[in-house]
């Protein structure tokens, strides 16, 4: 009697872990309001990037910053009142921005293309998971620590020391905000998937 329990226990785990592993590998149709949060993340991604990638392309060809140090310059901060370091470690914080914004962009396009098809749980969507976090970390290393030294560096060249009250542009300040209220509402989206996949596994076990 006891062997048959176990038996029985032993295949009932073996059936749902089976279930549950071709439940979670087959693409499942992906239903109008997950369709709906996936795209509104994807929106608000591609909305944030198009409007912030210009702003830094264009301040990387005109060697015009805008830091929180710029407010405190009535011409602006641009190389035309810099020199040697303080240009070159804005121009490297902006690059590593732009860099940061790129990666964000293409693994959020990895990311959404398989989710819209119902590929949620693979490997390879939580190395683009993975890959948004890099991008905003790298955003932030040259926001903060890069510009911060920039503009400590340029404030000491040209002789200002009250800056440090200034903002600099605020969408620019939210935009890892919003990037990642946007990772996070696709992380959402997977959780709801997979809690009804689990509901849908206790069904046929």
């Amino acid at each position: 009697m006891v062997n048959r329990y176990y038996r029985i226990t032993t295949t009932s785990r073996v059936d749902k872990q089976s279930a549950e592993r071709i439940v979670m590998t087959t693409p499942q149709p992906t239903s109008k309001a997950e369709r709906r949060e996936i795209n509104t993340a994807a929106g608000i991604c591609l909305l944030t990037i198009v409007i912030l990638g210009p702003t830094y392309l264009r301040e990387l060809a005109t060697g015009r910053f805008s830091t929180a140090l710029s407010a405190a310059i009535p011409e602006g901060l641009s190389k035309h009142n810099l020199d040697g370091g303080p240009f070159w470690m804005l121009t490297a914080a902006l690059v590593v921005k732009i860099a940061a914004i790129l990666i964000i962009a293409f693994f959020t396009y990895r990311l959404v293309k398989p989710m819209l098809r119902g590929q949620v749980f693979t490997t390879k969507n939580i190395r683009f998971l993975n890959g948004i976090a890099i991008g905003i970390l790298v955003w932030f290393i040259g926001r903060f620590p890069l510009e911060g030294m920039g503009n400590n560096w340029a404030s000491s060249q040209l002789g200002i020391d009250w800056w440090s009250s200034q903002s600099g542009t605020s969408f620019g300040e939210l935009a890892p905000l919003y990037l990642f209220a946007c990772a996070l509402q696709l992380f959402s989206a997977a959780i709801k998937r997979g809690c009804k996949l689990e509901e849908e596994v206790e069904g046929l076990v």
